[in-house]
Parts: C-alpha cells; structure tokens; sequence
C-alpha cells in the first residue's frame, strides 16, 4: 500500500466519524502517530471488552 502524506493522512481521518470532533492539530498528532493497513471486509479488528493479547510471556 503507498504510504500517504501526513497531510492526505490529516484528511482522510477527518471524513471519519469516530474522529469528527478532533481539531486540525489532534489530527495532524493522530496522522502522525498512527499507520494505515488493509483489512479484508468482515475481519475483527478488535472486540469491545476483549484485553489486548500480548506475544511476550510475564
């Protein structure tokens, strides 16, 4: 996948509901410190509740 622009980045994020209240700036830091990956349709991402399961062992 081609990387996009922070710029680009900025307003992609901005179309997206769960981010539509964040200010150019909490965009511009989002767009920064997030990737972008495809996903194919119907795959879980996560699941609301469920803990993040880690691959090191305590």
């Amino acid at each position: 996948m081609p990387t996009r622009t922070r710029s680009v980045k900025t307003d992609v994020l901005a179309h997206v509901p769960l981010f539509a209240a964040c200010t150019s700036k909490e965009l511009a830091l989002i767009a920064s410190i997030t990737d972008e990956v495809d996903v194919a349709a119907g795959h879980v991402l996560a699941r609301e509740g469920a803990r993040e399961e880690s691959s090191s062992s305590s």
